[in-house]
């Protein structure tokens, strides 16, 4: 929240900016800075290093290493007063800072040393954080880091004739080049630009954790979903920068990695004793508006990121450069202030900017541009040392006051806390309320919070002095006033219920309010704040005021909707449930029985007092629901229990109100807000109580003298309960309870307590069939809507019923109104359940419910064996008339009397047969094989048409035809086609030449393709039966299993005048010339009627063409046959 600046540092500012001017003399660009608590370095490019203190006066200039050496990078360590700086062919130079003395230097080996860094004794400590210098005060440790990826560790050491040094190798250049270098208090970090590591070096060197590039490692933001690819990133190069955040309330370290945009904050976790290195947690990685290019940590647990902005210019060749710079908070990981880098540096030259060390290829690291000391971070750019500073929080709050923005500020506030203050404290673990109703305002997790802190100090004077000063400088108006109070209520509300300061709100606030005549004011606009559940309390002075402000509006269902959405369990019950009781809110009552005291009765029992109260008021109570049998509204309600309807009679409304909240515990939801009911011991003991009220054979009279009624009016009747429910929608309440049986079917047994004990669906029923019974006080037609849903229950078995009058009333009713459903009912109902006689009585002309009640006859006799075929074939509906098929042969093949049963199928033999002559078939083989002839004579007995037994042989013989539906396994001639006499496959020829004259001849030669069945034999094969021993074995042919005699079947052709099959049986015979003969005057005839029929105008040619090409192709055979 509070204001980033960063102001450039004047004197030593127009220094570097005048420095920048000379070309060839003068100190050079700056390239590289340090900033301890006495002193501000900056290393140059001719190799000198520029001294200043913190008034910017210049203590003194260390002169350059050797001419024309560039000085790339300088540390300073105001602990054993030394200046470390590094060159540009790889020396490294000590300098005393106060004599600006050379200490001791090492020679170069030609290799530029890009960063060094004094190292605090910690780092080289025993790993624990225990610091030792070798027992010798003058002791000094210095990183380095040159450009080939080299990490020294150098250990200056004072003696009397001066300072020794010893080289340790930290990294060998193998993992690349070393860009990254930050000390932190316990351990030093370096990153390649393949890994990262954090290192101590004492008691020996030692990398304690390593974590790859993104180059490797892809670093995902899992917000944004965005991912880092290595083509993407083939010139970003690591940041590295130790800094310190909160972890439960505790001051702690951690390494802020920056690679890319991308950046990743690595919490230190504290070593256990016997530990002795550190370990980190890892942490969410965020994406930042660009390219990382160098971080340092600011006061505050702040963090400055240097950022770029920009693009990569020409195909990435030019080097990028920062624009930005983002604060980030540390311990709310948010966003705190940006500042552009660019507008707060000279205007020139033009080329200036943050100083930077390059790498190659475009490979730019800024890292050295930022230098921190305790309270402020520094940014150096070749013309100008900047200070960054954070403000404090309220800094900038204080000035937006003094101006007059309060609402600016007061948003700033809520900023504030809801990214610092909630981070950090740890009062966000608040305990779970309990159930019990002792709990006072003062129980409220936010009413009443712990001690606060200075910041929630502050928040709340900030909130106070805005109300009194808006209070006070109210306009005088009318209309102007009501708005400024409605904008000031809107802003204090909204501000405490974000702060959790209830305690303000409803105490010091709302007086405030009061004082100045606008309490109504301030309880209008809770109810959007409630309704949004953004606030869950309201005190019972603020709920007093609310109530008498709705009435005064004329809309109490304000109220209602707010008590549904506010926390019951820390509310006055005693005042709340009373207000709710005197005003007739319901819905809320219910919510708050329910939410706070896991009542689930006695909001019922209280509703149901209005209920009993505005139906005796009422002129006729059945009017509801004659108008919803007469295709009125329904009883339905809307979301939280109001009516979805403008106006609604009382009676309605209550009743619905309690029919909806029945049907809701009955699912399982909680009413009015919805959602699960889940109890601890489970819903069934709520279903249990709700039952054993609505199905109570007699009004319940209070124990409370002051709630007393008398069981009389609409309370007197037995079950007044269920009963008043049913005169408001009988439909929707036995729905209501359908459902309710259906858990029963999946095991639900309801428990009524001692006197009522365990009740299940069929008693339910019994109920209820006393209350629709006699003179029932319910509306006429109510009557029919129970037998509807008895219908219901006994179809889906969901009762088991005994009551012979009661399934007699359903049939009869389904009979008359909905006949589909008399099939399904009587199939689920047991026999012993009904009187035959009477059902049948009542089902008469309905066939199907008739088939049902014959097939439930037992023992099965043949009169109800006939009756059920008859059902079966005089049915409309053909899939349903295949039904006969199995059961003849279910029954036939299943009871002892088969004769008396077979008679009676052949009886209806030819009905069979038009009903589907392959089923037909298959029956016959399966059942009465051996009974063939009977069979037959059943198909030929006087007034059975000839196409019937035609059809049967034919599928006998030929196989499935295109009139049958039915698919028959194995029939053909093993099996049926031996069992067909001679006499009879000779009527199966003559019935042939009736029907299908002009399959005869394609029949006779065996040539009807996959539609004949048997052997496909064109010239037969020799069969005698013992009644016709007197033939010639000559005159004997068969095709495939069907044996003829053939001047028999030539005098059949003969008579049908098929010549094509009349002159095959002729050359049969023998007789090829009179065949050929007879089939050539044929064509002729055909031929000479065709030339007439053209004549006449060509009426019937084509079928006198058909008839001639079928004879052509018979000629043609016999020719060829007979060549």
């Amino acid at each position: 929240v509070g204001a980033v600046t960063l102001t450039p540092l004047p004197t030593i500012s127009s220094q570097l900016l005048k420095n920048s001017t000379y070309s060839t003399h003068g100190p050079g660009s700056p390239t590289g800075l340090s900033v301890r608590s006495k002193l501000i370095s900056i290393s140059t490019s001719s190799g000198s290093v520029l001294l200043y203190d913190h008034f910017e006066n210049l203590h003194i200039v260390l002169p350059p290493f050797r001419p024309s050496l560039p000085s790339t990078c300088v540390d300073v360590n105001m602990v054993c007063g030394h200046v470390v700086t590094g060159y540009q062919d790889g020396t490294v130079a000590m300098w005393d800072c106060g004599t600006g003395k050379i200490c001791r230097s090492i020679q170069g080996n030609g290799i530029a040393v890009e960063q060094v860094k004094f190292v605090n004794p910690k780092v080289y400590g025993d790993g624990k954080g225990n610091g030792s210098v070798g027992g010798q005060d003058r002791d000094t440790v210095v990183i380095t880091v040159a450009s080939n990826g080299v990490v020294n560790k150098l250990n200056f050491t004072g003696g009397v004739f001066g300072y020794g040094v010893e080289v340790d190798c930290l990294l060998d250049g193998t993992a690349g080049s070393v860009v990254g270098l930050s000390v932190g208090e316990r351990c030093l970090a370096l990153s390649s630009s393949k890994s990262s590591f954090v290192v101590v070096t004492e008691p020996s060197i030692r990398v304690v954790n390593k974590w790859p590039s993104p180059h490797y490692e892809q670093l995902a933001d899992k917000d944004n979903n965005k991912q880092t690819t290595t083509s993407d990133k083939t010139k970003e190069l690591p940041c590295l920068c130790w800094t310190f955040t909160k972890m439960q309330g505790q001051k702690t370290e951690m390494l802020c990695r920056g690679w890319g945009d991308k950046l990743q904050f690595l919490k230190m976790n504290l070593p256990e004793p016997e530990a002795v290195y550190p370990s980190f947690g890892s942490e969410k990685v965020y994406v930042l508006r660009g390219e990382i290019m160098g971080l340092s940590p600011l006061p505050a647990m702040n963090l400055a990121c240097l950022i770029s902005t920009g693009g990569d210019g020409n195909g990435g060749n030019v080097r990028r450069e920062p624009t930005v710079i983002e604060i980030i908070n540390t311990t709310s990981m948010t966003v705190i202030g940006v500042i552009d880098v660019l507008q707060s540096l000279p205007s020139s030259p033009p080329s200036s900017g943050i100083t930077f060390t390059e790498y190659g290829n475009g490979k730019v690291w800024y890292n050295d541009s930022f230098a921190h000391d305790d309270n402020q971070t520094y940014v150096l750019s070749e013309t100008a040392l900047q200070v960054l500073k954070v403000e404090n929080w309220n800094a900038k709050i204080e000035r937006l006051i003094a101006s007059g923005e309060w609402l600016h500020a007061l948003s700033l506030c809520l900023d504030h806390y809801s990214t610092q203050i909630l981070s950090e404290s740890s009062n966000l673990l608040r305990p779970s309320l309990s159930r019990s109703v002792s709990h006072t305002i003062t129980h409220h997790p936010f009413f009443s919070p712990p001690k606060p802190t200075d910041e929630e100090v502050l928040l709340e004077q900030y909130i106070t002095q805005y109300l009194s000063l808006a209070i006070e400088n109210a306009p005088s108006s009318p209309d102007a006033t009501a708005s400024h109070f409605r904008m000031i209520a809107n802003v204090v509300i909204e501000y405490c219920v974000v702060t959790r300061r209830l305690d303000l709100l409803f105490g010091s606030i709302f007086t405030a309010f009061v004082g100045a005549g606008q309490s109504h004011t301030f309880v209008d606009l809770l109810e959007p704040f409630v309704l949004s559940d953004q606030l869950t309390y309201i005190s019972p002075l603020v709920m007093s005021t609310f109530v008498e402000f709705c009435k005064i509006s004329n809309d109490l269902g304000r109220v209602e909707r707010c008590l549904v959405h506010l926390d019951v369990k820390v509310m006055d019950f005693d005042s709340v449930l009373k207000l709710l009781r005197n005003n007739k809110m319901f819905s809320a009552l219910f919510h708050v029985y329910t939410s706070g005291l896991d009542d689930f009765v006695t909001p019922l029992q209280i509703l149901y007092e209005e209920i009993f109260d505005t139906a005796d008021s009422s002129e006729d109570i059945h009017r509801f629901a004659n108008g919803r049998q007469n295709g009125g509204d329904a009883l339905v309600y809307g979301k939280g229990g109001s009516s979805s309807r403008s106006k609604r009679d009382p009676f309605e409304s209550a009743g619905g109100l309690g029919a909806l909240y029945i049907e809701r515990c009955f699912k399982d939801e909680r009413f009015p807000r919805g959602g699960e009911l889940s109890l601890p011991d489970g819903n069934s003991s709520v279903i249990s109580q709700i039952l054993n009220l609505l199905l109570a054979p007699s009004y319940i009279v209070s124990k409370n003298p002051n709630n007393r009624r008398e069981a009389e009016k609409s309370r007197g009747f037995t079950y007044p309960y269920i009963r008043i429910l049913l005169a408001l929608d009988p439909q929707a309440v036995l729905s209501i309870l359908s459902d309710l049986m259906m858990k029963e079917k999946d095991g639900g047994m309801w428990d009524l307590g001692e006197e009522s004990g365990v009740i299940e669906n069929t008693d339910i029923v019994a109920i209820l069939q006393e209350v629709f019974g006699g003179d029932s006080g319910l509306p006429p037609f109510s009557r029919q809507i129970f037998l509807d849903f008895v219908a219901d229950l006994i179809e889906k078995d969901l009762v088991s019923l005994e009551d012979a009058q009661l399934v007699q009333d359903v049939l009869v009713r389904l009979a008359d109104d909905n006949p589909t459903k008399l099939v399904p009912v009587l199939s689920a109902l047991t026999p012993g359940s009904y009187d035959r006689t009477a059902a049948f009585e009542a089902v008469e002309g309905h066939n199907r419910a008739e088939l049902v009640l014959h097939r439930e006859t037992r023992p099965q006799t043949s009169d109800s064996f006939s009756k059920v075929i008859k059902c079966f074939l005089v049915d409309g509906e053909r899939d349903f008339r295949f039904g006969v098929f199995m059961y003849v042969e279910e029954t036939v093949g299943g009871v002892g009397n088969g004769d008396e049963m077979r008679g009676i199928v052949m009886e209806v033999l030819p009905d069979l047969v038009s009903c589907d002559v392959g089923r037909t078939v298959g029956l016959v083989k399966e059942l009465f094989l051996e009974h063939f002839g009977e069979v037959m004579v059943a198909l030929k007995r006087k007034g059975v048409q000839g196409e019937i037994l035609y059809s049967f042989l034919r599928f006998i013989f030929m196989g499935q035809g295109d009139t049958s539906e039915g698919l028959v396994e194995g029939v053909g001639g093993v099996g049926l086609t031996g069992r067909v006499g001679f006499d009879d496959r000779h009527l199966f020829i003559q019935l042939m030449c009736k029907y299908d004259g002009g399959e005869v001849y394609d029949f006779l030669k065996g040539k009807k393709g996959d539609r004949r069945l048997g052997s496909g034999v064109e010239t037969g094969y020799l069969y005698q039966e013992e009644e016709d021993d007197d033939l010639a074995a000559e005159d004997m042919r068969g095709v495939g299993d069907v044996f003829y005699n053939i001047h028999t079947a030539l005098q059949i052709c003969r008579e049908f005048d098929l010549t094509d099959a009349t002159a095959y049986l002729l050359e049969l015979a023998g007789d090829v010339d009179e065949a050929l003969e007879l089939m050539l005057r044929k064509l002729e005839n055909d031929l000479v009627e065709i030339k007439t029929r053209l004549r006449t105008g060509g009426r019937g040619v084509k079928e006198v063409v058909g008839r001639l090409s079928k004879v052509l192709t018979a000629c043609l055979d016999l020719c060829q046959r007979n060549e």
